[in-house]
């Protein structure tokens, strides 16, 4: 199994059983018979991962892929020079290492735990195995390509014709939906799981930039922000941030 230097270790807890995995239903592998699912729990390994730890970095020999069972997951890239940057979150029910796989190539970025995890591997044997005897997993996992491609292509939309407040209310809905409690008073209350540089990435921005964003909203008290504490005491103004504005 790939490992970065603070990879994984095998889990303590019973590695999750694929016919129960209660992402099974939205994965790619939902496409396996009974034969194939069982041949893919009994192949498959499992390690848990603390805040911080590598899954594998960049430039690793690719010798499998990856399902997140539970946790988040950072996928970085680096230059040439070293600068690295954030790419995406992945979040549970997702896979990771598959595009590096199919291109037979080593791994192009490296996946940081940002939260606690337990990640499921299954070596290139035995996923070469499955796509044999099931065509139609290449398909779903031609369509997961698909769908990365056209969430990069908004991502690049929206870099180009919005604001980066505009960005940046728009992750805050998004992350709100995982993240957000009510309050007793009824606002929203959420801890961020990226830094300011992860957020500054994220929007193609700075943290310079963001700070800024972040200070007209507080001024304007449509979130308040404590570290990585958010609250939102109405959600409507946030929603506001990201209507296009009406003609007279």
């Amino acid at each position: 199994m790939p490992r970065g230097k603070n990879s994984g270790i095998p889990s303590n807890r019973p590695a999750p059983n694929c016919f129960a995995c209660q992402w099974r239903a939205r994965s790619e592998w939902c496409v396996l018979d009974d034969e194939d699912m069982s041949s893919l729990n009994d192949s498959k390994s499992n390690s848990t991962y603390r805040t911080g730890q590598l899954v594998y970095n960049q430039g690793d020999t690719c010798s499998g892929i990856f399902c997140i069972s539970s946790g988040l997951v950072a996928i970085r890239k680096a230059d040439e020079h070293g600068n690295t940057v954030l790419v995406r979150l992945c979040y549970p029910g997702e896979t990771i290492g598959y595009r590096d796989f199919f291109a037979d190539e080593d791994y192009t970025t490296s996946a940081e735990i940002l939260e606690p995890a337990q990640l499921c591997f299954v070596d290139r044997k035995s996923v070469r195995k499955l796509l044999d005897r099931n065509p139609g997993l290449g398909l779903s996992f031609l369509r997961k390509v698909s769908s990365d491609l056209d969430a990069a292509e908004e991502t690049i939309l929206q870099s180009a014709s919005h604001s980066v407040r505009v960005r940046f209310a728009h992750l805050l809905l998004a992350l709100k939906d995982r993240y957000a409690t009510v309050r007793d008073d009824g606002a929203l209350q959420m801890r961020l799981p990226l830094s300011r540089q992860d957020i500054a990435d994220m929007l193609g921005s700075r943290p310079e930039t963001i700070a800024r964003v972040i200070n007209m909203l507080e001024k304007e008290e449509v979130a308040f922000f404590s570290g990585r504490t958010v609250v939102i005491p109405d959600l409507d103004p946030l929603l506001d941030e990201i209507e296009p504005p009406q003609n007279p």
